[in-house]
């Protein structure tokens, strides 16, 4: 069952390119930074550093890649899928991810597991280094600058302000906002990313934005939009015909 997603700003801005590209150079050039990891792609998951992810693995071949991970140091990279439209060049993935660690596991009947996927990081994705029976790359550790503490200071009061205007239309209660308060700035920009009733392409582009601050400003602006439309979305709530059948 496809999941409905709410649009978003037209001025939701593009993951730059050119600095990325640039770090990529240099630290490829240089050796640092440099890991080789299990790419684990799906469909519908962007992974944010800071964030937690709950997968359940079935596939045999993810089943090895758990077991294997599970005997080194725990490491996957999340990879989003592109649909077939997006994938003139034969390529199926996106080549920014999230890393992730895995904080818990549980083995299941059958050899099937329940995991809890920590982001703890961003990639790009240099080469391939297999593809069977589960994909291996190697990739370039991407960080992620967070803007001085003035700056961080006033987005997280609006983030928390914006997403506590959200909590109240949709029902969500209080703890929703008040937990916001207790995480650090990286946490809170990338929970709401996380979070957020966007499209996974949509969160793709906020993942490949370079500085935290960035990413910040864009998930305000979709935050705004979602409330001046579910703003609408009540004013003309009364127009809504009784029932549901008429016209």
């Amino acid at each position: 069952m496809a999941t409905r997603t709410a649009s978003v700003p037209s001025g939701l801005n593009s993951a730059p390119k050119s600095r990325s590209l640039e770090l990529v150079r240099g630290e490829v050039a240089s050796g640092r930074g440099i890991v080789e990891i299990p790419i684990f792609p799906l469909p519908n998951v962007v992974l944010f550093p800071s964030t937690l992810l709950p997968l359940h693995i079935f596939e045999p071949r993810y089943r090895q890649m758990i077991s294997e991970v599970l005997d080194e140091d725990g490491k996957i990279g999340m990879a989003l899928l592109k649909q077939s439209w997006e994938q003139p060049d034969g390529e199926d993935i996106f080549h920014i991810g999230g890393m992730g660690e895995i904080a818990e596991c549980q083995e299941l009947e059958g050899g099937e597991y329940d995991i809890l996927l920590r982001g703890t990081g961003r990639y790009r994705l240099i080469e391939f280094l297999r593809h069977r029976p589960y994909r291996i790359a190697r990739v370039c550790i991407l960080p992620e600058p967070v803007p001085q503490a003035a700056e961080a200071s006033g987005l997280i009061s609006r983030l928390v302000s914006s997403f506590g205007k959200l909590s109240d239309v949709f029902s969500m209660g209080a703890d929703a906002e008040a937990g916001l308060n207790d995480l650090d700035f990286r946490t809170l920009v990338n929970s709401i990313c996380s979070s957020v009733n966007i499209s996974d392409y949509n969160k793709q582009v906020l993942l490949e934005m370079n500085d935290l601050a960035s990413r910040a400003e864009n998930v305000l602006k979709i935050l705004e939009h979602l409330l001046v439309q579910q703003q609408l979305v009540e004013r003309f709530q009364h127009l809504r015909p009784g029932d549901p059948c008429a016209n």
